[in-house]
């Protein structure tokens, strides 16, 4: 495996979550049985939105990095003269 297929695997991990086992064992400790279950507890109904969530699909590390150093370069600096701020 090269460097580039070994950090995208790598953030892929740290920013997927848990897996199957991991997700029932928290849910043991917990004392509930199901994530359903879980969102019941904790999240009151009268502010959860309905609506299934827009997700797009993953990108690597290195193809996030290229899209938002894209999105930042149109970022405009405008200076103002300081004797003007007051």
């Amino acid at each position: 495996m090269n460097l580039f297929e070994k950090q995208s695997n790598e953030f892929s991990r740290r920013h997927i979550g848990s897996n199957e086992v991991e997700t029932r064992q928290m849910l043991a400790t917990v004392g509930v049985k199901s994530m359903e279950e879980l969102i019941d507890k904790a999240i009151p109904a009268s502010i959860r939105n309905p609506k299934p969530l827009h997700v797009t699909d993953p990108v690597s590390e290195a193809e996030y990095l290229e899209l938002i150093h894209e999105i930042a370069s149109k970022n405009l600096v405008f200076k103002r003269n300081p004797q003007e701020c007051f």
